[in-house]
């Protein structure tokens, strides 16, 4: 996919919005766009199939995978401003993260399932996840990277299992 500079490609993509994370399922590519909250699905011969548009507020998608459902697994970071900040630009610097998680969405968007972890299980919140994977039961194994640990979601994202990692 090429970019050129303020321009918009055939794709939806440009040099602030490009492609950032990617995901293969069946031969369908699924690609997150850099400070972005879509999705975008293409076939084996670079057609697009779909185009996700996740409707929440400050949310920055990290990676998302298919599931074998069709369904789509996301995990996230969302943004606010600070409370003394007036703002409406998406490069303030006043934002600030206000949670991470997982999402399970349909191919429309529509919100399905979702884990914003608490102290319930004893363990820290997550803290920007930045990768997950999904196992053969659609149980999602999220790399929680400012936790340095590992954590293992049921298939409708209740948490099953949290690893320290080294």
């Amino acid at each position: 996919i090429q970019l050129e500079r303020n321009k918009e490609n055939e794709h939806g993509f440009t040099e602030r919005n490009y492609p950032f994370n990617l995901s293969i399922r069946c031969g369908r590519l699924l690609l997150s766009a850099c400070g972005g909250s879509d999705l975008y699905q293409y076939g084996t011969d670079a057609s697009k199939l779909k185009h996700v548009a996740l409707k929440y507020s400050g949310l920055v998608v990290h990676h998302a995978v298919e599931s074998s459902l069709g369904t789509f697994l996301v995990c996230f970071t969302s943004w606010g401003h600070a409370s003394d900040c007036n703002c409406t630009s998406t490069y303030c610097l006043n934002k600030r993260l206000t949670d991470s998680g997982v999402l399970e969405v349909g191919d429309d968007g529509k919100l399905l399932h979702t884990f914003i972890s608490s102290h319930r299980y004893g363990s820290p919140k997550l803290n920007v996840p930045v990768y997950l994977a999904i196992d053969s039961e659609d149980r999602a194994i999220v790399a929680d990277s400012h936790n340095n640990r590992i954590v293992l979601l049921g298939a409708d994202l209740d948490a099953e299992k949290v690893e320290q990692v080294l």
